[in-house]
């Protein structure tokens, strides 16, 4: 059996005892704990067998961890002084570590432990400065927490901050104990767990903690759950307090019973301090304040006293600030003299509507315009700051940082010959702003990547509203190297009510053919079903209030290029809300047969003879009558249809 190189420390007043190094690479564990004695039956005559601390006397006794008073006594009610706690922390401490310590010598008998227990960050220097005096229940568990390392005092019961019913969370050494509690060391003197920290501890209590602290298995199960207590009574760390403008004291309040769980509400009488909902106060100005903790139906007061320094001058930092509408920022201000509290100033804005202003400075930019802030002191000094608003972006689409593409963008000739392509591999809206107060447009910043045939990167982008009509477009016109990669940032302005109202945005050639996106029409669509410049196409709705320099297809009606020989019909745009002009290569007959589908569709026989051949001209080599039919009234809405044929069906390029 390992012979023990100190002995037991209950039996104070005979310990004499020296400190050794700590041995270098020591085994921890809590292994280390054994058996080192036997304990014969009836050892000491004042342990009744079957009594609730008999067992943990025999076990700390086998354990070498306690001694009796006499050969024959155990004193079980006496109480344990903080030096034989101190002595019995050590011990615990240098058996789980097996450091092969040695306490002999010392003057005073518990100076050898003293010096250990400082050394290893059991207790700290100067923490207690009677070591005979009997140690509290409170003081012994802030010991032993700290003999053990964490991971030896592992929790395996619920224990609720608040749940031990006389140990408030972030009282003294309340941590200490949640975790003695928590690792089934203690259990308290009753059902409720309640712990009485501020009693002594009796050698019969010290004997079944220090068993469990040794033997994990004997550690005790717990659940200790808050509950709702009532407070009786209120007292704040002060009554009365005085301080200058500027200055901070946290106030405390201490509810009876301890285990009260009713909330404490702070309250101040008037602005001359504020205080937080944790009772820390801030004092603001010069003047008398009446502070107020509130516990359900009791309450206790300080009176606050605040002294100022006299303001003689106040200065902002900045004159002017811009800012954007939504945002905040703090204003800056010097006084003079440099020690007077920035707190007693009163902020008011003469404009609300455009800027807010709060009792510590802080501006809020409310909307566009301009406003005049004023900070003044009690006396009367003050300065002003000009707060210029922009109104803030409120576009959906495009969403900035988005990538768009890859897509592809085609134009052709009448013939159907490819006439330029635009080939997207980026398309990345970097940034939408109001340039200037009052503007009524955005300024989109725009990264595109990509390739053209063409001598200018140039598309449309046309926007949609929640009913997939178009409110509006914006057209991309850069130059750029024809058949060579290009990475440009191109600006474009759009006015406000058309990105404040989309909410889908597709991308378009200049002469309305759709961007094409590996199977997508819509290029960058965000979800818009409108089919943009493809003739034929449909929309949701039948309503065709679209805005100038556009053109859709009508739900419906049909395309001219079905009834052309043609291989494609080719758009222009032209000015008039529902227009549009085809060339194509067709016959009479194909004409009148489009005339005729027309009809099928609900145009009236005057409407359909409305078409006429208008002009005969030439372009290029070609020959073309230009057919028109004024704006007239239809089942899809007003519709104006303008038909340019050629009689020479030919593939030269328009």
């Amino acid at each position: 059996m390992k012979q023990r190189r100190f002995i037991s420390v209950l039996a104070a007043g005979a310990l004499c005892l020296s400190l050794l190094p700590t041995a270098a690479f020591a085994a921890e564990s809590m292994d280390n704990f054994k058996v080192e004695r036997e304990y014969p039956a009836g050892q000491f005559t004042d342990v009744v067998a079957g009594s609730w601390y008999a067992g943990s006397v025999e076990k700390a006794y086998e354990l070498g961890l306690v001694e009796g008073t006499s050969k024959t006594t155990f004193s079980p009610t006496d109480p344990i002084t903080v030096g034989s706690t101190l002595a019995l922390a050590c011990r615990l401490y240098s058996t789980y570590y097996d450091d092969n310590a040695t306490f002999t010598g010392g003057s005073p008998w518990y100076q050898p432990y003293v010096d250990y227990a400082v050394a290893k960050g059991i207790i700290t220097s100067g923490q207690f400065t009677d070591y005979n005096a009997n140690a509290t229940r409170r003081q012994f568990a802030a010991i032993m927490a700290k003999s053990l390392p964490s991971s030896a005092l592992k929790s395996i019961n619920t224990v609720e901050d608040g749940g031990i019913p006389d140990v408030a969370s972030g009282s003294a050494n309340s941590e200490d104990i949640y975790t003695l509690y928590r690792a089934g060391i203690l259990t308290g003197s009753d059902k409720a767990g309640t712990f009485l920290p501020e009693t002594t501890i009796d050698r019969a209590s010290v004997s079944a903690i220090l068993t469990r602290m040794a033997m994990p298995d004997q550690r005790q199960s717990i659940t200790l759950k808050k509950s709702d207590v009532a407070a009786t009574g209120i007292t704040l760390n002060r009554n009365t307090l005085t301080l200058k403008a500027g200055e901070t004291y946290q106030l405390t309040a201490a509810l009876t019973p301890v285990n009260a769980s009713t909330k404490v509400e702070w309250s101040v009488s008037n602005n001359v301090v504020s205080v937080t909902d944790d009772g820390k106060i801030t004092a603001n100005r010069g003047g008398a304040c009446l502070v107020t903790a509130t516990a359900g139906s009791v309450k206790a007061q300080c009176s606050v006293t605040v002294t100022e320094v006299e303001i003689t001058r106040v200065r902002f930092s900045e004159n002017s600030v811009e800012m954007t509408e939504g945002e905040s920022r703090k204003l800056n201000v010097s006084l003079t003299p440099s020690d007077a509290s920035p707190l007693s100033l009163d902020w008011t804005s003469d404009t609300p509507s455009v800027a807010t202003v709060s009792e510590d400075g802080t501006v809020t930019a409310v909307g566009e315009g301009s406003a005049i802030i004023t900070a003044t002191a009690p006396n009367g000094r003050s300065d002003t700051c000009w707060v210029y608003v922009t109104g803030k972006v409120n576009a959906a689409v495009p969403v900035v940082g988005r990538e768009y593409g890859p897509f592809n963008l085609t134009s052709y000739y009448s013939s159907g010959k490819v006439q330029d392509t635009w080939n997207i591999t980026s398309f990345v809206v970097t940034s939408i702003e109001v340039p200037y107060r009052g503007s009524d447009r955005y300024t989109m910043s725009i990264s595109i990547q990509g390739r053209t045939s063409y001598d200018s990167c140039w598309f449309d982008m046309y926007f949609y509203d929640g009913s997939g009509r178009v409110v509006g477009e914006a057209t991309v016109i850069e130059d750029v190297t024809p058949n060579r990669d290009f990475n440009i940032l191109a600006e474009v302005h759009v006015e406000k009510d058309i990105l404040d109202n989309a909410v889908s945005m597709e991308f378009f050639s200049h002469d309305g053919d759709p961007a094409n996106s590996g199977g997508s029409s819509s290029g960058g669509n965000q979800g818009g079903n409108t089919s943009g410049g493809n003739e034929g196409g449909s929309t949701e709705t039948p309503d065709y209030d679209y805005p100038y320099d556009t053109y859709y297809g009508f739900e419906g009606i049909p395309s001219f290029d079905e009834f052309t020989s043609s291989s494609r019909t080719q758009m222009d745009y032209t000015e008039g809300k529902k227009a549009g002009y085809m060339y194509a290569s067709a016959t009479t007959a194909e004409f009148d047969s489009y005339r005729a589908a027309l009809k099928e569709c609900g145009f009236s026989e005057s409407q359909v003879a409305g078409m006429y051949f208008y002009s005969k001209g030439t372009h290029g080599t070609n020959d073309y009558w230009e057919v028109r039919c004024g704006t007239t009234s239809s089942p899809y809405g007003e519709v104006s249809v303008m038909v340019s044929i050629s009689h020479i069906k030919s593939t030269n390029e328009w």
